[in-house]
């Protein structure tokens, strides 16, 4: 009885089962696998919202893997860059040197960057500082925010409290 040969697809190339890989085309066939994961959780509204900030991306891809398992940031900049190459995301950095991780190609506006660029240093905004960052009247400041809740980036939040305020749930941000 002749002994079938199993193939396995690792990364785009065909190996056989026994075969062994180089430890280049391990690394080769890791980061591969870590873009696609990138680009899943890109997909997922209910995480990205079509825009990340890159450590909380870190996390996201680090939260369901076991500790030896876990990606180091060097990876994770190889992943990024390699997407990025592909056109398949864009980087962006705000003035306060936070990348922030387009999925979606998306076409902002410069009010709409500004009013990121304001809401990734808290993680929220309001009408108010919109207006002031952007010098803008309530009216225009209002649409320029509704575009960014159609485009599933900012998401509107009224309270008592605080008034309302539009939260950016795919960028983190550190509470002291």
């Amino acid at each position: 009885m002749s002994q079938r040969k199993i193939t396995v697809k690792i990364g785009g190339k065909k190996i056989k089962v026994g075969e062994k890989l180089s430890k280049k085309e391990i690394e080769k066939a890791n980061i591969e696998r870590l873009t696609n994961e990138i680009l899943e959780i890109g997909k997922n509204p209910d995480i990205s919202h079509g825009i990340m900030d890159l450590a909380q991306l870190f996390l996201e891809v680090n939260k369901k893997r076991m500790q030896s398992d876990q990606v180091s940031i060097e990876e994770m900049n190889e992943a990024i860059d390699k997407l990025k190459d592909q056109k398949l995301i864009s980087i962006k950095k705000t003035k306060k040197k936070i990348v922030l991780i387009e999925f979606t190609p998306l076409e902002l506006t410069g009010i709409e960057n500004s009013i990121i660029e304001l809401a990734a240093e808290k993680g929220w905004t309001n009408l108010e500082e919109i207006m002031k960052a952007c010098n803008l009247n309530s009216e225009i400041a209002e649409q320029e925010i509704k575009k960014l809740e159609e485009k599933n980036i900012a998401v509107a939040h009224k309270d008592r409290v605080t008034g309302k305020r539009w939260y950016f749930p795919g960028i983190a941000v550190e509470e002291e």
